[in-house]
């Protein structure tokens, strides 16, 4: 299936004319990002997905969609989108006013009492039956009607009408009525974890006059099933899933990409599962001790998959609990037998990233050949190789020297213990049209490679130092720890470091923090100065804030 078109189905069109475009947004999208740099949010989108789907008209006023409503990104429901900023400021108004009716549903924690709940309509004899009111709390002040639609084990799913606010507020009311949105982080005693990437509001409905064309404008969202679900303590899987997808939306939306992390379960309400996209093929990596479901939960999963983004197979495998503590031998040893779903496929594939091209082997344990949480570190390489000489160490299979090659370095000089990983990086270098002259391949372990580069009075202008957590040599026969040795590492990089050079330093060692890593080059650089940039992850794997960390650092 075309990505675009998965994109297009995780975000329906409810209304669209010259003036408003209304979208039934999922959870785990952010419709306006607090900063401009961020791109991963719905306005930034948008004129993308609707160009691919045709629906693309340029703004009245020519400066852009601007969203009227802040939906949440961990809530669900309508957005509206207007074409101008006149518009914009017209709705909003409309929507505040007296006229408006605004409609949410949300799944709430705890007993809904009787003054929680909506006034029966009053009317006179022989005059029509008034609009429902909302009783008062007494709840400083707060005054929210509810109408419970289901309730089961401590959960009520309710409905209520709100004038247009921000998700914030209105969680705070509920919270103060003592029945806070089910997965809500900060308004809620319980504490609840956003497991699911998502807490159970969404605006369901609105009515308003239309501005510019004096009609009603009515638009309504279906109700999601996952709420009815939730509350009769149902599974709802599939709607984890989704919001995970929906969270990666500008993957999906990059021409250039097609692998990527699907889902981090810890969190993203699918605890012990991880699952990958690797071009036609998904993985999916139930781990041992931490997965609650068994085959028939894997096959559903594979089926969800399979059916939203068309890809030709779906595997599952067991994967250790520790990943870190596995030697090379023992990753590859782990065994994918058989499809869940689909037919079996190749033993190797060319994937997309970044608009270059890589071979992977899905099937070889953890040593697929590319390691796709360094997506945007290896474009970022990419950005900055022009005219420098360019050192790879830990270089794998050579992702982060192809992206160096492809911005136009000078040379490149690719350094790994195996052999084996170097010839397949030469094989990445083939498949992007890039030339092996002038790029050096070098089976040797890293700190025996400084003591030959320094013999060679070789020096570079961008170092790439991207370690494993743990590893064994066996000339000279030694064991590399990232946190005992990585300021070590940095120290003998420096030796072969251009006066004015640069590194890109990265760990996923989880016991390294964002201050570890950086009193690790102060310690290393002495009293050579620098700067430094933090790199963050790639929108796929965000959610794992721990996951990795990685610096630019600038010396002078």
């Amino acid at each position: 299936m075309n990505p675009v078109q998965v994109a297009a189905n995780l975000l329906p069109v409810l209304f669209d004319d010259e003036h408003y475009l209304v979208i039934d947004k999922p959870a785990g999208l952010a419709v306006e990002s607090p900063t401009s740099r961020r791109t991963d949010d719905l306005v930034s989108m948008l004129p993308r997905l609707l160009a691919a789907t045709g629906r693309d008209r340029p703004a009245a006023d020519g400066t852009g969609w601007r969203a009227v409503e802040r939906v949440d990104r961990f809530a669900s429901g309508l957005v509206t989108f207007a074409r101008s900023e006149e518009a914009a400021a017209a709705l909003a108004e409309r929507l505040s006013a007296p006229t408006a009716r605004n409609r949410y549903l949300a799944v709430v924690r705890g007993r809904v009492k009787p003054r929680h709940l909506v006034e029966p309509p009053r009317a006179g004899k022989g005059q029509a039956a008034a609009r429902p009111r909302p009783t008062k709390t007494g709840a400083a002040g707060v005054s929210l009607g509810l109408r419970v639609l289901r309730s089961k084990n401590n959960l009520s799913l309710v409905t209520f009408e709100a004038p247009t606010a921000s998700e914030a507020d209105l969680r705070r009311k509920l919270f103060m009525m003592g029945v806070p949105v089910l997965g809500d982080v900060r308004y809620s005693r319980r504490r609840d974890r956003r497991q699911s990437g998502r807490y159970f509001l969404h605006r369901a409905g609105f009515s308003v006059y239309h501005p510019f064309d004096r009609r009603m404008l009515v638009v309504d969202s279906p109700r999601p099933a996952a709420f009815d679900a939730v509350v009769l303590g149902q599974p709802v899987v599939g709607e984890h899933l989704r919001t995970a997808l929906a969270s990666r939306l500008p993957c999906l939306l990059d021409a250039g990409t097609d692998s990527y992390r699907l889902i981090t379960g810890q969190y993203e309400g699918v605890p012990g599962l991880v699952a990958q996209r690797y071009g036609p093929v998904v993985l999916l990596e139930p781990q041992q001790g931490k997965f609650q479901g068994g085959a028939d939960l894997l096959r559903h999963i594979g089926q969800w998959y399979a059916r939203t983004l068309g890809v030709t197979s779906v595997y599952a495998s067991d994967a250790p609990k520790d990943r870190s503590r596995q030697s090379g031998a023992k990753q590859s040893a782990r065994l994918w037998q058989k499809p869940v779903i689909g037919a079996h496929g190749n033993e190797e594939y060319v994937i997309r990233e970044n608009g270059l091209r890589f071979l992977v082997r899905p099937f070889e344990g953890f040593n697929v050949g590319l390691f796709l949480d360094q997506r945007e570190n290896r474009r970022r390489v990419r950005e900055l190789a022009a005219n420098r000489q360019v050192l790879n160490l830990f270089a794998y299979t050579c992702g982060f020297s192809v992206a160096a090659a492809a911005g136009g370095a000078t040379a490149v000089t690719s350094v790994d213990q195996q052999k084996s990983r170097l010839e397949q990086g030469k094989v990445n270098f083939g498949l992007n049209g890039l030339p092996l002259d002038g790029h050096w391949f070098i089976c040797s372990e890293a700190f025996e490679y400084f003591t030959r580069a320094r013999r060679q009075s070789k020096q570079f202008d961008l170092i790439i130092l991207d370690p494993p957590t743990f590893a064994r040599s066996k000339k000279p026969q030694r064991a590399f720890r990232v946190e005992a040795d990585l300021r070590r590492l940095i120290e003998e990089a420096l030796t072969v470091l251009t006066s004015r050079g640069l590194m890109l330093i990265s760990t996923n060692s989880r016991r390294a923090s964002k201050r570890w890593l950086s009193a690790q080059v102060a310690g290393a650089a002495g009293s050579r100065r620098f700067t430094t940039s933090e790199l963050p992850l790639p929108v796929d794997f965000a959610v794992d804030r721990d996951h990795a960390k990685s610096l630019i650092v600038r010396f002078t």
